[in-house]
């Protein structure tokens, strides 16, 4: 019945162990998350291996399962000390963590070396009765590796005891943290010195209930995630400047910004709190919240809050003294940088929506303003048309002439754009050697006018290469006037691109309308 109770919680601490393990890992509660996951996936093993144990029949099979055994029993207290440092804050260093091995490691050697044949200083024989548990017989060395054990144990046991006895706050996570690993070992001095005989090893026992109660902890009150910290650490942390002072206006503590302030240690305590700090204004009860200048022309903001005495009637003043130098000195700075913010803002408007190299409205604040034309001719029952263009043979120009030279054709021709464009037309840049101008309230003869002026202009534009003639650039255009069934700027542009295009297939150097789904030649240069 015994032997099936620690069968029972040897294979409970393994299932504990894995799911508490994929807690942690998905999880990840606090800093020290990887340390927890690791003590437990090893409280596993230890686990695991001991269901092993106590089914063992042959002396090879416990030899085997107690090497295995042993690696676990070794890092488990370097795990729950590793994690008890974490959670103080002040992870060990290197040479630490190294030295932690040192017994573990020639326990392994040991453990690894040894054979039924040729017993060490860790184990002398290893028997396995006939009906009933595997039975180690321990030699000098495992009770030195054990002494190792409990010490690291205890070491870790102070610093949790030490992070979460400093706050009144966490006495369930203190007891949590303290008495069940006090558990764990107390079953395991039980299991070494033999007290229960017909027992087995006892710690698993104190691994399930341990395990039972940090998953609980962790699940239900945030074990790990959150810790407290120490009142003095959080007051010596700040950086502001922290008094405590008498009804009298005496210094009886402060903080290390403080002390770093004044520079001093010496006759210190005691002083009156107004000397300390030149251009204090003069106060018999320190004011709750203020502002001033120091005699250094330095700007402090002080604040205070009254604080009573344990057991007393007295009450002290906790001030807390900011340097706001910087941010008084800075105020003109800062109305400065908001005018400058200001003229960024309208700067980074402009270029929002403006194509850089020509000046013409880029392609996002085309397609925007587009859309607005369609619903305002809708409203008002005008005309719209979309003038898709594109420079013939524009490739050749940046291919004979260069980039810059194409760069220059380009701000000519949208010069021309501009020159064609009027109130609330839209004169944009499309994308490489395209662009558009949208004509508002204009009659069909009226935008055809417009386009093929602007295409005879364009075609007429010398531009300059620095060589002796200048290159001339002709254009194709696509018109696309606004039709019932257009809902969107996709359909106008997309018309007028299927005009252009027909345009370039047709021979170049002439405008075409889309009409529907009708394509039709309005200029070209046969015609001219």
């Amino acid at each position: 019945m015994i032997n099936q109770l620690q069968l029972l919680c040897a294979a409970a601490g393994v299932i504990l162990s894995l799911a508490m393990t994929g807690f942690l890992v998905i999880r990840k509660p606090g800093a020290s998350w990887h340390w927890a996951a690791a003590l437990v996936a090893l409280v596993g093993v230890w686990c695991c291996t001991e269901f092993l144990w106590l089914r063992a029949t042959t002396v090879d099979a416990a030899i085997n399962i107690i090497k295995i055994q042993y690696i676990a029993i070794g890092l488990v207290p370097i795990a729950w000390l590793m994690l008890c440092v974490s959670e103080r804050g002040h992870p060990a260093t290197l040479i630490q963590q190294s030295l932690l091995f040192v017994v573990p490691v020639i326990t392994y050697v040991l453990a690894f070396a040894y054979q039924p044949d040729k017993p060490n200083l860790l184990w002398k024989d290893i028997v396995v009765p006939a009906s009933g548990i595997p039975e180690v017989i321990y030699g000098p060395w495992c009770w030195i590796f054990v002494t190792h054990n409990y010490l690291v144990f205890a070491v870790g046991w102070l610093l949790m005891f030490n992070q979460f006895s400093q706050s009144p706050h966490y006495r369930l996570q203190l007891f949590i943290t303290t008495s069940f690993p006090m558990l764990v070992i107390w079953l395991n001095i039980v299991h070494i010195s033999n007290l229960l005989p017909d027992l087995a090893d006892t710690t698993t026992i104190g691994f399930v209930m341990g395990l039972i109660a940090w998953g609980w902890a962790m699940a239900r009150h945030s074990l790990l995630d959150i810790s407290p910290i120490s009142r003095e650490v959080a007051i010596d942390s700040q950086t502001d400047m922290i008094f405590v002072v008498d009804r009298k206006g005496r210094v009886l503590d402060y903080n290390q910004a403080a002390e770093s302030y004044l520079q001093s240690r010496r006759k210190l305590l005691g002083v009156k709190f107004e000397a300390l700090i030149p251009g204090l204004p003069e106060f018999e009860v320190p004011p709750e919240s203020t502002t001033f200048s120091s005699s250094h022309n330095q700007y402090f903001k002080l604040s205070t809050s009254k604080a009573s005495v344990s057991n007393s009637n007295n009450h002290v003043y906790v001030i807390n003294l900011r340097d706001v130098s910087d941010s008084v000195k800075s105020y003109d700075d800062l109305f400065k940088a908001q005018e400058q913010l200001e003229h960024a803002n309208e700067e980074l408007d402009r270029l929002a929506h403006t194509d850089e190299l020509t000046g013409l409205a880029n392609r996002r604040f085309l397609l925007t303003r587009l859309d607005e034309e369609i619903a305002r001719a809708r409203r008002l029952n005008q005309t719209l048309a979309v003038l898709f263009i594109d420079l013939d043979h524009f490739k050749l120009v940046n291919d004979n002439y260069g980039h810059q030279i194409g760069d220059a054709v380009l701000r000519n021709v949208a010069s021309a754009l501009k020159h064609h464009r009027k109130g609330i037309d839209i004169a944009a840049r499309y994308g490489g050697e395209e662009m558009v101008l949208v004509v508002t309230n204009t009659d069909e003869a009226g935008i055809f006018d417009v386009a093929e002026r602007l295409w005879l202009e364009i075609g007429k534009l010398a531009h300059e290469t620095g060589l002796d003639q200048p290159v001339k650039v002709t254009a194709s255009i696509g018109i696309a006037l606004l039709e019932e069934q257009d809902l969107s700027n996709y359909d106008l542009i997309t018309r007028s691109d299927k005009a252009l295009y027909h345009a370039k297939q047709s021979g170049r150097n002439r405008v075409c309308l889309a009409r529907g789904d009708r394509i039709e030649t309005l200029f070209s240069a046969a015609r001219s």
